[in-house]
């Protein structure tokens, strides 16, 4: 495939994308970012589990302590500040349980 044409069919699915939430119901923009979360969820799960065949959780736990922070910050501060601290604490919590991880892994070895 032309790349070209690789990039104008790309550019032309996203402005699309960006079209459905002021033509969608609440029902059907909500169960389209179910979908997509739950794509890059198991997207995700197939990255690491796929060529190592170990079974994390990690991905999982990580998603969820974004999801309950914002849950908790949602209706006391702007959406954009919700979003940026949700993500720097899964950030925050991932560095600590990868570094101790990878610190343990090289100890034991």
């Amino acid at each position: 495939m032309n790349p070209r044409l690789g990039f104008i069919i790309g550019a032309i699915v996203i402005a699309l994308l960006a079209i459905v939430p002021l033509v969608a119901s609440g029902y059907h923009l909500a169960l389209g970012i179910s979908l997509l979360y739950l794509t890059v969820l198991a997207t995700a799960w197939a990255l690491f589990s796929g060529p190592t065949h170990y079974i994390s959780l990690a991905t999982v736990a990580f998603f969820g302590i974004g999801a309950y922070t914002v849950a908790v910050l949602g209706e006391l501060m702007p959406w954009p500040a919700v979003l940026a601290i949700a993500g720097l604490i899964g950030i925050a919590v991932a560095l600590m349980v990868g570094l101790s991880t990878l610190r343990l892994s090289a100890s034991i070895s």
